[in-house]
């Protein structure tokens, strides 16, 4: 009786997944990079390409230190790019993002100058991209 009572479980679960039609087109974030951040200015240049889908949102989040963010660039797969006129220091945790206009694009590259606090020990920052 008690394998019935799984298998019996088991089909309700996979009837109520499949039941829920937006689970599985819902957005999600796709990690793209981790930056390692100095205490100088540096402009990375940051390799996505098309094969990793379509994006409408750009999220940098910082770990372990303070990051100026500045000078945001994102190169699409035709060609064109866009500047961001983002200019920002996100504490440690913290995130800042950017929009791609609508509708969501496919991303060749994605061009940012970081800069952690001098003094305050070593910091990164993850890239995500919100898929559609």
């Amino acid at each position: 009786m008690p394998d019935r009572r799984r298998f019996l479980l088991a089909g309700a679960a996979l009837v109520g997944a499949s039941a829920w039609p937006g689970a599985a087109f819902a957005a999600t974030w796709i990690p793209l990079a981790t930056v390692s951040v100095g205490p100088w200015a540096e402009r990375n240049a940051i390799k996505v390409g098309a094969e990793k889908g379509r994006f409408k949102r750009i999220k940098f989040q910082t770990e372990f230190n303070t990051v100026r963010i500045s000078d945001v660039r994102i190169v699409y797969s035709d060609g064109t790019y866009r500047d961001y006129g983002l200019d920002s220091e996100i504490f440690v945790g913290g995130v800042g993002a950017v929009d791609v206009p609508n509708p969501p694009r496919a991303i060749e590259r994605i061009y940012a100058t970081f800069r952690r606090k001098r003094g305050g020990g070593m910091a990164f920052v993850r890239v995500s991209g919100l898929r559609e």
